[in-house]
């Protein structure tokens, strides 16, 4: 679910300008969060204020599989996004998440990149 997880985190932010802090290396799970959230450094300060949604369903889908998802590998996927929906669902939010395939309000993208690559957007 972590790669999931962390898709679903970046795909959260509204989709206006371009928006991106270039990081090398790996993070912990609070240094990312703040870094998807506000932009901030690790061990910085936010960059921006907190994006906050302004509706009560939020609407999850995957839109773009890389030909690499295929058979079980794009069933796993699937399968991640349906229990990571369950579980954020369970825990309290002010929002309720719901899978919808056609122009989600989160768009999950499932790249062909090895773990570690830049990916560039544009």
């Amino acid at each position: 679910m972590g790669r999931i997880g962390a898709l679903l985190a970046c795909a959260a932010l509204p989709s206006r300008a371009q928006d991106f802090v270039d990081r090398e290396g790996p993070l912990g799970d609070t240094a990312f969060y703040r870094l998807v959230a506000c932009g901030a450094s690790p061990k910085g300060d936010c960059a921006k204020p907190f994006y906050r949604w302004d509706q009560e369903v939020i609407t999850v889908g995957i839109v773009t599989r890389a030909p690499d998802f295929l058979g079980g590998k794009l069933k796993r996927a699937e399968a991640s996004v349906v229990r990571a929906v369950q579980r954020l669902n369970k825990i309290g939010m002010a929002v309720r998440l719901v899978e919808r395939a056609q122009a989600p309000d989160i768009a999950i993208h499932l790249l062909d990149t090895a773990r570690g690559d830049r990916i560039i957007t544009g």
